[in-house]
Formats: structure tokens, C-alpha cells, sequence
């Protein structure tokens, strides 16, 4: 059975004896937000919250992965930005928009 975010948070809630609804009331998301990504994309940020809550990889809520366990090792890294667009050709001055940060292994 391919499991989507909701199955996925659903059954972890169920393993912590919560309910999804007193989930986002812990972690500050508007009642229904969850059930509501069964249609519509997730922000990142909830996608965060909600997977440090119930301690698990981003990977794993996505469905990316079936490994459930949260790489700590890795969650020591390095955070380095994302930029964004760089512009080539006539000199002008660079502008670094950062539109976030990626965490690497302190080793690369």
C-alpha cells in the first residue's frame, strides 16, 4: 500500500497515542492544515515541525524513504545557504539572495 504525508503522520500519531488534531494544536498549525495535504502541498516549515515531533526524517514523511529514523549524525552538519539567482554578462553588482540553507555533513 503506497502510504501519502497524511497516512504516514496519521500512523505515527497513532504509535504516540495522539490524535492529528491535538498534533497541530502542540506544534502551532491551524486546525485541518494535515488533512488538508492529502490535496495540497505542505510547507516546508510544517513538514519540519512535524517530523522533529514525531522524530523522524523529512524523507521518510514524504515518502522518500521507509527508513522512519532521523539521521542525527547528519543533523550536526554545517548549514550553508542557498542562493539564488546569479546574474552572467554585463558587470553588475552580484546580489545574493538567499532563499534558504541546506545542511551538510561537517566532513564534506
Amino acid at each position: 500500500m503506497n502510504m501519502n504525508i497524511v497516512d504516514r503522520i496519521k500512523a505515527l500519531c497513532d504509535g504516540k497515542q495522539i490524535t492529528i488534531m491535538q498534533l497541530e494544536a502542540k506544534l502551532g498549525i491551524s486546525n485541518g492544515t494535515i488533512s488538508k495535504w492529502r490535496k495540497s502541498s505542505p510547507k516546508l516549515s510544517n513538514i519540519e515541525k512535524v517530523a522533529k515531533y514525531l522524530d523522524v526524517s523529512i524523507d521518510y514523511l514524504t515518502g522518500n524513504t521507509v527508513t522512519k529514523i532521523q539521521n542525527h549524525a547528519t543533523s550536526k552538519g554545517v548549514r550553508i545557504p542557498v542562493l539564488g539567482r546569479v546574474v552572467a554578462g554585463i558587470p553588475i553588482d552580484a546580489i545574493e539572495g538567499i532563499i534558504d540553507y541546506e545542511e551538510i555533513p561537517k566532513g564534506l
